[in-house]
């Protein structure tokens, strides 16, 4: 599993992004901005070397998260097709074990009145229904506990129906900070970085030959 997460960390710098680098002191969670350096004395002090960079974190009570949008398999959609895999997300701590607890994904390039069936698929087979509201799509309830050194994957599916704008270009994206809803030892984390950050794109086209 080791080995795995460090080729995921290279494999695809271009949509990389470090959410979040805390420190839990006290019962207090504490942010770091990016590219500066924090001293806390008795806690001792860390560096976050901006945006998709290296993390150098000194101290057991810290912990970093990042979420990567994965390659799809295809990058084109028919009006009409049912199914589509759209999105492929996978998140993973550092030091310290998060939870994930809800997913909003914001709907761009085609309207989402042309969509419907969202739901998606995490690793373990469970499926999650999608809840639109207006150009944003929400998976709540996973409650799932992710460990240091491990990943989590889920993929994203959807329905797009035949009056859907042939050449359009289609994607979903992470817009804000809570967006991605995770927990740290209790405590909600609001993740401090570059948004938004965006999945891959898909085109649509037209007729099947």
């Amino acid at each position: 599993m080791t080995s795995n997460l460090k080729s995921l960390r290279f494999l695809k710098t271009t949509f990389k992004v470090y959410l979040a680098l805390v420190l839990v002191v006290g019962g207090v969670i504490v942010f770091a901005p990016a590219g500066k350096n924090v001293d806390l004395g008795f806690v001792n002090s860390f560096e976050i070397l901006g945006n998709g960079g290296s993390v150098d974190v000194v101290g057991e009570d810290s912990s970093n998260v990042f979420v990567e949008f994965d390659e799809l398999e295809d990058f084109y959609i028919f009006p009409g097709e049912e199914k589509v895999n759209v999105a492929h997300l996978t998140l993973a701590p550092d030091n310290l074990p998060i939870r994930l607890i809800d997913l909003t994904l914001k709907v761009n390039g085609v309207d989402v009145d042309d969509m419907s069936g969202f739901y998606l698929i995490d690793e373990r087979g469970k499926r999650y229904e999608g809840v639109v509201d207006d150009s944003y799509v929400t998976f709540e309830g996973f409650y799932k506990k992710i460990w240091p050194e491990e990943s989590y994957a889920v993929s994203v599916y959807c329905d797009f129906s035949k009056d859907v704008e042939v050449g359009s270009r289609f994607n979903l994206s992470l817009e804000n900070p809570g967006d991605v809803h995770v927990s740290l030892m209790g405590e909600r984390v609001l993740p401090e970085e570059d948004y938004p950050i965006k999945g891959e794109y898909l085109s649509v086209i037209g007729g099947r030959l």
